[in-house]
């Protein structure tokens, strides 16, 4: 189980240097977890694009 972040959510979404390597750990975690926060701000940042 991890907890990500809005951060490390983002690099499932958007290229970042990073990005395949959480991509691979996504695939790998069991559970992760966040906050419906997250998911909100997430979602507001991605409008503004």
């Amino acid at each position: 189980m991890s907890y990500w972040d809005t951060s490390t959510l983002s690099k499932l979404y958007l290229p970042e240097p990073d990005s395949t390597d959480f991509v691979q750990k996504a695939a790998n975690n069991a559970v992760i977890i966040t906050t419906k926060l997250a998911l909100y701000t997430k979602g507001r940042s991605n409008r503004g694009r």
